[in-house]
Parts: structure tokens; C-alpha cells; sequence
């Protein structure tokens, strides 16, 4: 048959104490403490590089149609014709450059055309303004610059002179 157990003998503890459990509570909460910031700074660069290979691209596109076309484009539907820009819609178009959502969804991109001179603005949708991508490109120069915030400042202006 089964132990009978006996009255004021000593059972046998199995498991962890209330102590051992908050001790290993709050070490999982120190090390997460560290841990995350670095997970969404990691996953914020991530996304802005993302970004800064479509705007690349839509400054790389801008200087080839003006090469080809020798005036630059007006719009994304002239754009489209040396390089399509992809938004989560299908290729961007429209007769003049209006605000547009990168590919991902994370950044708006807008376009500015200034005589010679194009800036391109990123926007982060979900990290705010310090991961912003700010471009330019100079059609008659053949300048361009893309500069980055780097979490703590938005990115500089760019100059293409």
C-alpha cells in the first residue's frame, strides 16, 4: 500500500521559494531593461535604411530621366518612366510629386523640385523625427546628398549645389 504520512515529521519541500522567484524576477527585469532600448533602436536603423534605399533610388531616377529627357521630371508618372517608385499601393503616379508612403509603410516621403534642384524628406511614421532622411539632388550639377538622424538629432539639410 501507499506511506502513511506522519503527524509533526518534516515533508519534503520540491519548487522554488518566494525568495529564489523575485530574485530571478528582477534580474530578468534589469537585463531587460538594457535589451529593449537596443531591440527598437536596432529595429528603427533597420526601417530608416530601408527608407534611405527608396529615396536613393527616387534621387538616382530624378538625375537619369533628367539625363535622358534633359529637364527633370515633374511628377511621379515621368519618374516612372526611368524608374518606378513602389508604394504599398502599386507604383506611385500622379502628374505632380505628391506625399507618398515608402514601400514598407514605415516613412512619407515627399518631393520638392526647385528650379535644378529636388529635396526628398522621409518621415518616420513609427519612430519619430530623429530618424527622419533628408536628400537632395541637383539635376544640372549632377550633386546629391543623403544624410540621416541618427535617434538623438534629425537629419542636417542637405546643400546641392
Amino acid at each position: 500500500m501507499g506511506r502513511v504520512p506522519v503527524l509533526g515529521a518534516a515533508a519534503e519541500a520540491t519548487g522554488f521559494s518566494l525568495t529564489e522567484v523575485l530574485i530571478t524576477v528582477t534580474i530578468i527585469g534589469i537585463l531587460s531593461a538594457f535589451a529593449v532600448p537596443q531591440y527598437i533602436n536596432s529595429l528603427n536603423k533597420g526601417r530608416q535604411t530601408d527608407a534611405a534605399t527608396q529615396v536613393s533610388q527616387i534621387q538616382a531616377g530624378i538625375q537619369s530621366y533628367a539625363d535622358e529627357f534633359l529637364i527633370g521630371p515633374s511628377g511621379w508618372s515621368e519618374l516612372s518612366r526611368v524608374t518606378p517608385v513602389i508604394t504599398p499601393g502599386g507604383v506611385a503616379s500622379g502628374s505632380s510629386f505628391t506625399e507618398i508612403t515608402s514601400a514598407s509603410g514605415d516613412y512619407t516621403i515627399t518631393v520638392t523640385a526647385t528650379s535644378s534642384t529636388y529635396l526628398i524628406q522621409a518621415t518616420s511614421n513609427k519612430a519619430g523625427a530623429n530618424w527622419n532622411i533628408a536628400a537632395c539632388v541637383n539635376t544640372a550639377s549632377g550633386a546629391s546628398l543623403l544624410n540621416r538622424g541618427n535617434g538623438s538629432a534629425p537629419a542636417a539639410s542637405p546643400a546641392c549645389t
